[in-house]
This record gives C-alpha cells, structure tokens and sequence, in this order.
C-alpha cells in the first residue's frame, strides 16, 4: 500500500497545482478519481489477509504464549501430532520464565504450496530474556536462531517441527 499512497500522493499534487494554475474545474474530476482508487486500494489491503500474514500471526501468538510462561497456550500453537515439539517446549518452559522475547531479525518465509496441507519453512533469530525456575545458570538471555516448520490445519497455522540454535554457530542456515 505504501508505494500506491505515494505514487497517488504525487500525483494528486500535481492535479492540484494544475488546478491552481488553470482554474479548469475538469481536473476535480481527477483528483477525485485518485481518491477514490487509492481508497480502495488501501479498503482492499485491509480487508484481504495473505498467507505471509497470517503466518506472521501465528509466529507472534506464539511469541505472546511464551511471554505468558503457560504450557498449555504453547501448546495450542503447536501440532497435536507434533509430540517431539511439545515435549521441548514443555522442558524448556519448566527450565525458565520468560520475561520478553524479541524477534531481532526475520521471520524468513518459504512456502511449500504443492504439499499437502499447505505447509512453510522459517527462520528467524530471537532474543530471549529470562529468570531460571532452578537454579543460577551462567546467563539470563541470549539471541537464539529458530529453524523450523509450520502446517496449515482447520484451525490456522501450527508449529510442526523447529530446531533452537546460537545464530552464531551458523553462518547461514538455508531454508529447510
């Protein structure tokens, strides 16, 4: 929508300056021609959600079920077939209470449409501060690299697999 308000910005000041220096009242019609095109354009980006985004969505409400350290909103984000996944989330919730989480950089998104379900490869790194549950351990945060999968189901977009690393460790890490 950004490069359509723009380029629609442009040049409903140059109908206006136009209109000021003719005074031919023909170029209203313009001016509100655009309006209303661009109008719709940004109607249409509001209404239409892509897969991008609701994939987004699925990440941050994952996200946001961390934040409230309850195992059982975790889980919801993650596929009930998905036992491996659970059981990791599940240790590392036990482990520590998370105070914030912040996305540094991605979500990296490769879609799988061919599949069935549909299904999308990611990558991100994310900052995790946190207090241990146990114990001192030698930090209390760190950026770590998350590479992983989400399936689309009935009920929206769920984590399938993901592996948690130091985005240190790897250079680059290709998309699964």
């Amino acid at each position: 929508v950004t490069p359509v308000l723009a380029v629609a910005a442009l040049i409903e000041f140059a109908f206006i300056v136009a209109l000021l220096r003719s005074g031919d009242k023909r170029l209203l019609f313009g001016i509100i021609g655009v309006a209303i095109v661009c109008g719709a354009c940004v109607v249409i980006e509001t209404i239409v959600e892509t897969e991008n985004e609701r994939v987004e969505k699925a990440i941050e409400k994952t996200r946001q079920a961390i934040l409230t350290n309850d195992l059982q909103q975790v889980l919801q984000t993650i596929a009930p077939e998905s036992g491996n996944l659970q059981s990791i989330a599940g240790r590392y919730l036990k482990q520590f209470t998370v105070r914030n989480i912040k996305i540094t950089e991605g979500p990296q998104l490769r879609f799988f449409t061919n599949t069935v379900p549909p299904s999308v490869a990611v990558i991100l790194n994310a900052r995790f501060d946190f207090d241990p549950s146990k114990g001192m351990p030698a930090y209390r945060g760190g950026v770590v690299r998350v590479v992983g999968r989400l399936r689309r189901s009935s009920t929206g977009w769920k984590w399938t697999e993901a592996e948690f690393s130091n985005p240190l460790s790897r250079a680059r890490t290709p998309l699964p």
